[in-house]
């Protein structure tokens, strides 16, 4: 973790962006010269008030001499109240007593002056001084809220000073502009208005006011270096340093000539923060000491606020952190006694950040909360705290909360255009997806950062972010580019004095060097990062390098050595409370007692570990990319555990870890589908994961935890009462796995999982009272060189250039036979014919049908003649789950469903509509894409549709211009079973569906699995008769994640897709024998089974016709109705007869009438 460095400028703050500044040097020694310059001399003012009675400016200059002088108070005040007047002696009072830090006493002075009914500006600055600062807010409110108080200019002019320090710049703008238009170009209502321009990140327009205020006011004294002040920290905000520096000293110059102690303390705090910026921090320290003692000689507590922050901020650069949080804790105390709420919130922002060093992540969290509650319309501020809080959550390895946080601040930042606080945000996300291992996605957001920094000249901050970029290439085994980036962030981080950065890259240059085999470089940079790591307390970055010094004796084979780091690295981990440290020290521990014989104690390290990554991922499930990430990046340590457990010959133990790494995303959304959906208090459900995450976070003490143990308990006990059907959730009740997956299992259903190492293959077969392991020996590269053999579909690379027709997909016979018989045929001798094979492949079999593979081969037969080659369809139903605990969720999936099914076919698309353009327009960036894409109707879709509305009676059929998103999203939600027979594509490795975009005003046209998951199906079929529909993005962990997965997310039980290329007249002809099937009593798997052996006997038996198409999940019966037996002959018959007997009833009728007259 990198503790980032920000600043605070007065009045507002700024990060830093670091520039080549020069340094007036005369300004060096400024306390120690400013009692030279000329004082007002208050025995002459105060004999011309006697003269000739008080006007505004005696009264400016009065206050500004109370202000700015050392004076003796208390004589002040008794020679005060020998002068004349009314309202000016309670108002300068007021001065004297807030100098006092006696803020009751100065509240009540100038009530005393309120009575005199005031009109002079700086009044309402003092009053609200004294209204926050003692708590007197419903004060304010009343004169707000009655503006014949104190007038209306008056009464806009408080309320935008009110809304200024409260962070409420809309509400502040508004007031200040009524006050200008009744008040024009008042010097008071100018300067506040720029100052709430520049809080609104409008700086062109603050400008363009101080402008104003130059040209009305040039000859006013007092004026002048607020102006310049107020320049400087303008220029700074829009990224011209020097200019700022320039204007700071300017400020200092004028303010020492005209003894204006407040703008030279604070124009000196600017300067130091410029020394800061320039790694100057000796001279910046004098500089902000300086303001320190100038305001002290004044007590002016504001200026005093802001001087001990930036000091705390400056001494965290020469790492003197303890005595950084007091000085931030007194600035803290004083804005808060003063009420300053966006003041607060920039505090708090650096609280955080240096609780965040202290790893006291609870404390982070508290400050940074507040500093959003405190920040108000302030858009830095709040992006600033977001920020924090996405870096905390990052820490604590929360992900979601962490993106969730980055983006909010990213949004805030790009209103405002702030380069550094764009770089920041970048470093917060590239490490977010360095965290995931999602490299690509790091390199970007690091490079984006480094070329913000380039605009800033921002030395410190770009070590941190080259060092990143390193370790990023570093991951990706790009180890050329990775030294070259190590190297030149530390040689960034020494002129920049980052010697934080410095100890990162040389530890991670040392595993580079190991990673190389260059153990004596390995063990010299690993020297110098503990060296600099060890003298400046860096406990995390030790315990890094604990972990580094462990592989290294690991590799020379000293197991004492590497025994002792890593579990010093552990003990670190543990007291920083850094899980993902852990994890990786349990692994290495894990590892290391593994390869010298310690089983037991490898299984004990592996084991806590793997209970650690399963806290983690709890808090995850709102973000599925992120937890399938976590749980990928992590999936070494489960592997690791299983080939322990496989060696040791412990095949269920192995079965049961391999399981659970495996579909762990789609499972937890499974979950979390049944908790919303059997509880109505939504609410609650998320209270029950944000409860067990703090519990398991470790930041908080005993007392908390004890206490959120509590509410957790409570709150389980209340859902599970009030809730029958959550108990086994909610209550998290543990039962062995095996044995649930056996009870689903009917007897002649055979459960299959295959896992392949690098060494070998394992088939787990699991029957209804049976467990097998039979070992394979064939290894991971060993299967994927099998099935790519089989069609040039199957090839990875082939399948990125080509479309495929039957021709191209070439299926070759003797490959697949080849397959068969080295990975199936060894379980099969297990299981009697004509049985269910319930099958969770291996990643390297995932986009292959098991029952297209060859049975039988003759040497002398042709590869590419199908007609006489027996498949494994004919022997075995098949069907596919991603995991065992998916399949137990599936079978158990009892959210109930309507009778209703929903038929789309044959969507009309629009090629030329806008939506479509700009779709396509993706899709052809995409090598799987032909240029000027065009989507033709399907000839036999419609042909499909009305087959199936012939077997089974369909509620809803949409066809052509009708075959709308729309109409599907309108009517797919609770639909027994629903099938799409459409268009579909992969773009991106996801699937995409295509429906109609006539007419349809509410969506595209184009239906994406993250729609699908917002969906409440629970259908229990759901039939994508498209082209390669089950397809997608291929994940260790995770299985395919398409459509099939975000079915199930949706409540559907079962999913039928292809995978691949499908002919539209081809698959009809299926999809018509699979609903004959269905409709005869056939569960969903028997009843494929039986429609491809139709298809391969009346059709086809070349695969690629028959076999694309693969059911999975719960393959049990669905009852179905037969469609209406009346005809249409009848109904026309019928219709017939009724018009006839109207017809002959009306002339009845009117012949009746007609008798009726004649008489």
């Amino acid at each position: 973790m990198i503790f980032k460095k920000t600043y605070l400028l007065f009045p507002i703050f700024i990060i830093s962006a670091f520039a080549i500044i020069n340094y007036d040097k005369s300004q060096q020694n400024n306390s120690k010269n400013f009692n030279q310059y000329q004082s007002y001399n208050l025995d002459s003012l105060r004999s011309k008030i006697l003269q000739n009675g008080w006007n505004q400016n005696y009264l400016d200059e009065y206050r500004f001499i109370l202000q700015n002088s050392n004076i003796n108070l208390l004589n002040e005040s008794k020679a005060l109240n020998n002068l004349p007047g009314s309202f000016e002696k309670p108002f300068l009072q007021s001065i004297i007593l807030k100098r006092n830090g006696n803020f009751k006493e100065m509240f009540d002075s100038l009530i005393m002056a309120f009575d005199y009914h005031p009109n002079y500006y700086p009044y309402f600055d003092e009053l609200l001084i004294a209204v926050k600062a003692t708590g007197q807010s419903s004060f304010a409110w009343s004169l707000l809220n009655d503006t014949n108080k104190i007038g209306k200019t008056q009464s806009a002019y408080f309320g935008g000073v009110f809304y200024l320090v409260n962070g409420k710049y809309k509400e502040a703008l508004n007031n200040f502009l009524i006050a200008d238009s009744l008040d024009s170009n008042d010097k008071n209502i100018l300067l506040n208005l720029a100052l709430v321009y520049r809080g609104l990140a409008n700086y062109k327009k603050a400008a363009a006011v101080i402008s104003l205020l130059k040209n009305y006011y040039k000859e006013e004294k007092f004026l002048t270096p607020k102006i310049y002040l107020f320049e400087g920290t303008l220029a700074y905000l829009s990224n011209d340093y020097q200019s700022a520096e320039k204007y700071y000293n300017k400020s200092l110059t004028f303010s020492k000539q005209i003894n204006d102690k407040i703008t030279a303390s604070k124009a000196l705090i600017n300067l130091g923060i410029c020394a800061d910026a320039k790694n100057n921090f000796d001279a910046a320290q004098k500089f902000i000491k300086d303001g320190i003692e100038m305001a002290k000689s004044i007590n002016e507590i504001e200026t005093l606020a802001f001087g001990n922050s930036e000091l705390g901020v400056s001494l965290t650069f020469t790492n003197q952190l303890v005595d950084a949080k007091n000085y931030y804790i007194k600035s803290y105390d004083s804005y808060k006694k003063l009420g300053n709420s966006v003041r607060l919130a920039l505090i708090s922002h650096n609280l955080g950040k240096l609780y965040m060093n202290f790893f006291n992540y609870q404390s982070s969290i508290k400050y940074f909360e507040e500093g959003i509650q405190f920040a108000g319309d302030d858009i830095r501020a709040q992006a600033l705290n977001l920020v924090g809080l996405g870096d905390v959550y990052a820490n604590l390895a929360n992900y979601s909360k962490s993106l969730k946080y980055y983006r909010e601040a990213q949004k805030l930042s790009n209103e405002i255009k702030d380069n550094a606080l764009n770089s920041e945000i970048s470093t917060g996300l590239g490490a977010l997806n360095f965290n995931l291992s999602n490299y690509s996605n790091a390199k970007f957001y690091y490079e984006y950062a480094l070329e913000i920094q380039k605009y800033s000249s921002n030395n410190y901050a770009s070590a941190d972010v080259l060092h990143k970029l390193a370790l990023t290439y570093l991951r990706t085994d790009s180890f050329s580019l990775a030294e070259k980036y190590f190297n030149q962030a530390i040689e960034l981080a020494f002129k920049s004095g980052n010697d934080y950065a410095a100890v990162q890259s040389y530890g991670d240059l040392s595993e580079l060097h190991l990673s190389r085999n260059q153990i004596s470089k390995a063990v010299d940079c690993l020297f110098k990062a503990k060296k600099l790591a060890q003298k400046n307390g860096w406990d995390y970055l030790v315990a890094e390098q604990a972990l580094l010094e462990g592989d290294i004796e690991n590799t020379k084979n000293s197991f004492q050595h590497a025994q002792s780091n890593y579990k010093l690295a552990l003990k670190l981990s543990k007291e920083l409370n850094d899980v993902n440290l852990q994890i990786a020290a349990y692994s290495s521990l894990g590892n290391l007692f593994y390869k010298h014989g310690f089983i037991d104690a490898a299984k004990s390290f592996y084991e806590s570990g793997i209970s650690l990554v399963e806290k983690v991922s709890k808090p995850l499930f709102d973000e599925n990319e992120i937890q399938i990430s976590y749980f990928n990046s992590r999936r070494s340590l489960y592997d690791s555990y299983a080939k322990l457990l496989l060696d040791q010959k412990k095949f269920s133990d192995a079965f049961l870890i391999i399981d659970k790494s495996r579909s762990r995303n789609t499972i937890q959304n499974l979950l979390n589908l049944k908790l919303t959906t059997l509880s109505a208090d939504t609410a609650k459900i998320e209270l029950l994961y944000e409860l067990d995450w703090m519990i398991n976070s470790g930041i908080y003490n005993q007392q908390t935890t004890d206490s959120l143990i509590r509410d957790f308990t409570s709150l389980k006990n209340y859902l599970s009462n009030k809730y029958p059907n959550l108990k086994h959730l909610v209550q998290n009740e543990q039962s062995n796995q095996i044995y649930e997956l056996q009870k689903c299992l009917h007897a002649k259903e055979n459960f299959i999982s295959i896992y392949s190492t690098d060494a070998k293959s394992y088939l787990f077969l699991i029957t209804k009272n049976d467990f097998k392991c039979i070992e394979i020996p064939l290894n991971d590269k060993n299967l994927e060189s099998l099935v790519s053999s089989i069609s040039p579909y199957f090839d990875k690379d082939s399948r990125e250039k080509y479309f495929f027709n039957k021709d191209l997909f070439a299926f070759n016979s003797k490959s697949a036979f080849e397959l068969f018989n080295r990975i199936l045929k060894p379980v099969l001798s297990n299981i009697p014919l004509n049985e269910r094979l319930v099958i969770s492949p291996s990643k390297e079999l995932l986009t292959i049908p098991f029952e297209f593979l060859v049975t039988n081969y003759q040497s002398n037969q042709s590869n590419f003649n199908y007609a006489d080659k027996k498949f494994l369809i004919e022997d075995y139903a098949v069907s596919y789950i991603p995991s065992a605990s998916l399949f137990v969720n599936q079978i158990r999936n009892n959210l109930s469903s309507s009778h209703k099914i929903l038929v789309l076919g044959n969507p009309a698309i629009d090629n030329q509509s806008e939506d479509f353009a700009e779709r396509r327009e993706l899709l052809e960036d995409d090598v799987n894409f032909p240029r000027s894409l065009t989507l033709l109707p399907l000839k036999y879709s419609e042909d499909e549709v009305a087959a199936i509305g012939s077997i089974i009676k369909t509620d809803h059929v949409f066809l052509s211009r009708d075959a709308t998103e729309t109409n599907f999203k309108d009517n797919a939600e609770l639909s027994k079973i629903i099938h799409l027979s459409t268009h579909s594509m992969l773009f991106n490795k996801q699937p995409l569906i295509f429906f109609s975009n006539f007419y349809d005003r509410e969506n595209d046209g184009f239906l994406e699995t993250s729609e699908i998951i917002q969906l409440r199906l629970n259908s229990d079929l759901v039939v994508l008769s498209s082209c390669s529909s089950g397809l997608g993005k291929i994940d260790e962990s995770e299985g395919i994640i398409g459509m099939t997965k975000a079915l199930f997310e949706a409540g559907v039980k079962s999913t039928l897709v292809s995978l691949w290329e499908v002919n539209d007249k081809y698959t009809s002809y299926l999809m018509s024998y699979f609903y004959k099937n269905l409709k005869d009593g056939k569960d969903k798997v028997e009843a494929l089974r039986l429609a491809k052996l139709e298809f391969i006997k009346k059709i086809s038996p070349n695969p690629y016709f028959w076999a694309a198409f693969v059911i999975t999940g719960n393959t049990s019966k669905i009852e179905l109705e037969s469609p209406s037996k009346i005809s249409t002959l009848v109904i026309l018959l019928l219709l017939f007869l009724f018009i006839s007997a109207a017809v002959y009833l009306s002339l009845q009728k009117r012949k009746q009438l007609s008798r009726t007259n004649n008489l």
